[in-house]
């Protein structure tokens, strides 16, 4: 029963576009000579691709300035899924995306009337259809920019990558400018500091008080030699000395130990601000460009026998259905 239903189905459908074979082969033909027509009268699009890799994230000072004993440089591997996404924000970041509106003029290019309602949304919605951003399967970024001009959608895909160390760059040096200042300006404190000690040290030195520890130690063998040998004013004098030195022991013990202290402290500050000056002066590239867009000399939008194929397809299916229910309403009246 149900192969006999299948075929009387199959009749029937056969019977209707036997009918209607003029009318649908008809709107039909009008509907592939429209379409081409029409799709001869979208403008090209052509496409330039840019694919890179983000580098690691690493501190630069640390990997080459002061951290000489590390045997691998990770700022030579490329970066994983989290420097990916990092990038694509910064891709998509209003920064990069004014510099390339503002270098292509693409007000003009992309024809916005800014004296009509909401230019700037237009323009924001052009760049959008034509500048596409997407992280792969690999880690890698592709960017990707269509254009009605081969030359531009090339230059503006390889200027955005380039965008992308010059603003990451940017970025950090206003961050690392910021660190550098606080790190030069401890270190100009500490030495001063230290300027200080030394200074209050020649002092006790003014007073006879040059080595503490060995000044009492020598006073005290010399002491004790004059004792034994009964010379009482040499007994004297060497114990004026000691008084004089133990007046100014502890201050001079303590400036020794601050100046330590505090020369240890400049030693560390030292590598701090070279690191912090490398990290502010550096322009290393934050990428690795795979490959570079190219000037396209096909056309990648319209596809036109796409356009004719799916509008044919869709007039036959409306033509169909509507002679379908003109039959099914007639036979009513």
């Amino acid at each position: 029963m149900s192969t006999m239903k299948n075929t009387s189905d199959i009749g029937t459908l056969i019977l209707f576009y036997k009918r209607n074979f003029r009318v649908i082969a008809g709107v039909t033909l009008i509907g592939i000579i429209s379409s081409a027509v029409v799709s001869f009268l979208i403008t090209p699009k052509y496409t330039a691709q840019v694919v890179l890799y983000p580098a690691s994230a690493t501190s630069i000072s640390k990997e080459l300035v002061t951290d000489v004993s590390r045997t691998t440089k990770q700022f030579l591997n490329f970066g994983e899924e989290e420097e990916a996404e990092q990038m694509l924000q910064l891709l998509r970041s209003d920064d990069i995306k004014q510099r390339v509106i503002q270098k292509y003029d693409l007000v003009k290019h992309y024809e916005i009337d800014l004296s009509g309602n909401y230019p700037y949304y237009k323009l924001e919605l052009m760049y959008q259809e034509n500048v596409k951003f997407r992280r792969t399967e690999f880690t890698s970024i592709e960017i990707t920019v269509s254009d009605k001009n081969p030359q531009m959608a090339a230059d503006m895909a390889n200027e955005i990558a380039n965008l992308v160390d010059t603003v990451y760059n940017q970025m950090q040096k206003n961050r690392a400018y910021q660190a550098y200042l606080i790190v030069d300006n401890e270190y100009k404190n500490c030495s001063k500091e230290i300027s200080d000690i030394q200074d209050s040290i020649k002092m006790l030195a003014g007073k006879g008080v040059y080595d503490y520890d060995s000044q009492l130690n020598t006073l005290s063998a010399a002491m004790a030699d004059a004792i034994e040998k009964g010379n009482t004013s040499l007994q004297v004098r060497i114990q004026n000395q000691i008084i004089s030195i133990s007046t100014f022991g502890n201050m001079y013990i303590l400036l020794k130990n601050r100046l330590k202290g505090e020369s240890d402290r400049l030693n560390l500050l030292s590598s701090k601000l070279m690191e912090a000056r490398v990290d502010y002066q550096q322009n290393l590239p934050h990428k690795f460009v795979v490959n570079t867009a190219k000037v396209s000399d096909k056309k990648s939008y319209p596809v036109r026998s796409l356009i004719v194929l799916i509008s044919s397809i869709a007039v036959f299916m409306f033509i169909s259905v509507a002679m379908a229910f003109y039959e099914s309403v007639k036979q009513y009246f």
